[in-house]
C-alpha cells in the first residue's frame, strides 16, 4: 500500500475510540487531516494544473468521497514492476532498430527535405524531441474512411500474412465484418503465422465475455487483455487507465493506425438522431519504414502486460525478425507519435500545440471529444489571432452529456477569437451516409496531417495510451482535406452572435461541467 495512503489510515484509526465509537472532535480533525494530506500529495505530483485543481475542489468539498475516488482514479501508476519491464523492453527494442545501420539510415528524410524549414520540418523536430523517434521516409499511405471497407482490407492482409500478425484495439466487436477478421486470424494461425491479439479489458469487455477469446486461443492465436482491471490489486493502481490505441501490423511491412476500433456496429444511443448510426472514422493503411515504429509501440504494450514476458521478449527480440525495417514503398514522410503513462505522457499534447504554433495559413481539426486544457486552448486562440484560418469540426450530438457540456464551455472564447466551429449533423435522408463523427484528425497548411486515436481532451493527453501519425505529405493532406470538405458539407456553423445570447442557465450548466473536465 502506498505510504501516503497508510498515513491516511493511521489518521482515521486515531479518530476511533477504543470502544469503536467516533469522537466528533476526532472526526472533524481527521476530516481536515485527510484534506491536507491529499492536497499535499496532489501538489507534489507533476501533473497539469487543471487536473490538480479539480481534485483539490472535490477533496475540499467531500473529503471522504474524494479520498475514495482519488485512490481509484487519481494516480497514473501502473506498478513498479510494470514500469521497470517497460523501461527494459524499450532499452532492448529501440537499440535493435537503431543498430540496423545503413538500412535504418536510408529511411531518414533527406537533407534537402530538412532544409526546407517549413511547418512540416518544424513539427518533425519538435515531435522527435518529445518521442525520441525519428520521422521515416519512403512510405506509401492510403486513407480509409469507411468502417466495413477497413475491416475487409484488414482481413485480406491477414490472409496474405506469412510471418506474424500483431493487433491491439480499444474496442473489438462481434459483427459480421469483425468475424471475418477473427476467421482470418484462425486461418493465419493454422498456416503457422504467429498471431498476437490484444484488446483493452474494459473497452472490449463484451468481447472477453463471449466465446471468441477461447475460440481464437484454441486456434493458436495468442490473446491478451490490455490493462486488466482489478480493484483489489495490492498497490491500488489506477483502474481507469485505458489502452486506447488502434494498431495492426502484418509481417512488419503493413500497418494500420487511426480512430476506428475493430468494429463497424452502429451507434445505439438516444442522443444521436436516427438511432443505430455508424461511426465516422479516419484511418491510414501504411506500407514502408513507418510500420517499424508502429511495431515498436505494439511490442512495448504486449511485453509489458504479458505474464510470460521473459519468454516473449526472447522470442520477439532474439533474431530481430520483428524489428527489421521494411523496404521503402512510397515517398511519404511519417512520424509515429505514441503517448501514455509509461512513455512520454505529453508527446501528442506537445505535438498538437506545435502544429498550431507553426501553422501559417490554415488548420482544420476534427474530434468527437473536445475538452482541451488551457494550454491547448491558448494555442488554438493564438493561431486564430495570428490570422490562421482555424476550423473545428465537432459532432452536434454526443453519447456523453457531461463531455458535450464541458466542450461548449470553451466555445465563447474560441468564437470571440475568430475560430470557426462547425457542428456535424448526420444526414437525415440517408442512414448509411451519416453517422456519429468519431474521426480524430487535422490538416495544417495543406502540407501536414495528424491522424490517430487521440481526442482533443485531457484523458487522451494525460491518461490513455494513444498513438497518432504525423504525416508530412501534400497528397495525404489533399485526401484528408476532401474528407473534411465532406464533413463540412454535413455541418452547421455556430453563429457567434447567436451563441452570445445563450441563457445564464445554459452557461452555468456548461461551466459547471467544465470543472469536471480534468476528471472526465
Amino acid at each position: 500500500m502506498p505510504s501516503w495512503l497508510e498515513h491516511v489510515g493511521q489518521f482515521v484509526g486515531a479518530a476511533v475510540r477504543p470502544g469503536g465509537s467516533w469522537s466528533w472532535t476526532a472526526l472533524l480533525v481527521t476530516e481536515w487531516l485527510i484534506r491536507v494530506l491529499l492536497i499535499a500529495r496532489i501538489l507534489s505530483r507533476r501533473c497539469p494544473g487543471p487536473e490538480s485543481l479539480g481534485w483539490i475542489v472535490l477533496i475540499a468539498l467531500v473529503p471522504l468521497i474524494g479520498l475514495t475516488t482519488y485512490v481509484l482514479l487519481g494516480e497514473r501508476q501502473l506498478g513498479l514492476s510494470r514500469v521497470r519491464r517497460h523501461d527494459e523492453f524499450e532499452q532492448q527494442l529501440v537499440p535493435g532498430v537503431k543498430g540496423q545501420g545503413a538500412a535504418q539510415a536510408s529511411t531518414h528524410p533527406t537533407q534537402e527535405w530538412w532544409a526546407r524549414a517549413g511547418p512540416c520540418q518544424q513539427l518533425a523536430k519538435a515531435a522527435e524531441a518529445v518521442t525520441g523517434l525519428e520521422p521515416t521516409s519512403g512510405n506509401e499511405l492510403e486513407l480509409i474512411d469507411h468502417a466495413p471497407a477497413l475491416l475487409e482490407r484488414l482481413a485480406i492482409d491477414i490472409d496474405a500474412a506469412e510471418h506474424h500478425v500483431h493487433m491491439i484495439y480499444y474496442i473489438v466487436g462481434q459483427s459480421e465484418s469483425c468475424v471475418k477478421v477473427y476467421e482470418a486470424l484462425e486461418r493465419a494461425s493454422a498456416r503457422g503465422v504467429v498471431c498476437r491479439f490484444m484488446a483493452d479489458h474494459v473497452g472490449s469487455l463484451a468481447f472477453f465475455r463471449s466465446s471468441w477469446p477461447a475460440r481464437l486461443q484454441a486456434a493458436g492465436v495468442r490473446v491478451q487483455r490490455g490493462l486488466a482491471v482489478n480493484i483489489f490489486r495490492r498497490r491500488l493502481h489506477r483502474i481507469d487507465l485505458r489502452n486506447h490505441r488502434k494498431i495492426a501490423v502484418i509481417d512488419g511491412a503493413i500497418g494500420y493506425c487511426g480512430s476506428q476500433n475493430l468494429l463497424d456496429e452502429r451507434v445505439r444511443t438516444r442522443r444521436v438522431p436516427l438511432r443505430k448510426r455508424p461511426l465516422l472514422d479516419a484511418n491510414v493503411r501504411a506500407r514502408g519504414p513507418c510500420v517499424r515504429d508502429l511495431q515498436l509501440s505494439f511490442l512495448a504494450d504486449w511485453l509489458t502486460g504479458h505474464p510470460e514476458h521473459d519468454r516473449e521478449t526472447q522470442e520477439l527480440t532474439g533474431d530481430g525478425a520483428y524489428l527489421r525495417t521494411p523496404e521503402r514503398a512510397g515517398s511519404s514522410v511519417v512520424h509515429v507519435i505514441p503517448s501514455g503513462p509509461l512513455s512520454r505522457t505529453d508527446a501528442i499534447h506537445q505535438s498538437i500545440k506545435t502544429m498550431l504554433n507553426v501553422a501559417h495559413k490554415s488548420v482544420v481539426m476534427t474530434t468527437p471529444y473536445f475538452v482541451p486544457d488551457e494550454a491547448l486552448k491558448a494555442s488554438i486562440i493564438n493561431a486564430s489571432l495570428r490570422g490562421v484560418d482555424v476550423t473545428l469540426i465537432l459532432p452536434a450530438h454526443l453519447d456523453n452529456y457531461t463531455v458535450a457540456a464541458a466542450a461548449r464551455a470553451h466555445f465563447a472564447q474560441l468564437l470571440e477569437s475568430g475560430v470557426r466551429i462547425m457542428q456535424h449533423v448526420p444526414h437525415k435522408a440517408d442512414l448509411d451516409s451519416g453517422g456519429l463523427l468519431h474521426s480524430k484528425c487535422a490538416v495544417v497548411d495543406d502540407e501536414a496531417v495528424m491522424i490517430g486515436s487521440a481526442n482533443l481532451d485531457m484523458r487522451s493527453f494525460w491518461i490513455n495510451f494513444e498513438c497518432t501519425l504525423l504525416i508530412y505529405d501534400e497528397a495525404m493532406a489533399r485526401d484528408l482535406k476532401r474528407l473534411h470538405e465532406r464533413y463540412l458539407g454535413e455541418s452547421v456553423r455556430i453563429n457567434p452572435a447567436v451563441w452570445a445570447k445563450r441563457t445564464w442557465w445554459q452557461n452555468l450548466r456548461d461551466n459547471a461541467a467544465q470543472l469536471l473536465a480534468p476528471l472526465l
